[in-house]
């Protein structure tokens, strides 16, 4: 019996997060719908997307090298890169 409940704690675990991916991917489609119909409605120009390729996903930050020192202890403490512990914080 416990490895069934084993069994079922995998399959939660994987298809879970793809559940909620799935719903917010779904939102995110209906949201764009919706905000292109009511410019349409209210004949408002629907503007240009930017493209995707502008952006290479990297910039240059200069901070002061005490602030750098006291991020790269923190992340070698949590066990993450400083690029990941940077990325975590600016998501935030």
């Amino acid at each position: 019996m416990p490895g069934a409940f084993m069994v079922l704690g995998m399959i939660f675990l994987i298809v879970y997060p793809l559940i909620i991916l799935l719903l917010y991917l779904n939102t995110g489609i209906y949201a764009n719908y919706g905000y292109l119909e009511v410019r349409q409605e209210n004949n408002m120009p629907i503007p240009i997307p930017e493209a995707v390729d502008k952006y290479s996903g990297k910039f240059v930050v200069r901070l002061p090298k005490s602030l750098h020192r006291r991020l790269a202890i923190e992340a070698e403490k949590e066990g993450v890169s400083l690029n990941q512990l940077a990325l975590y914080k600016l998501a935030l």
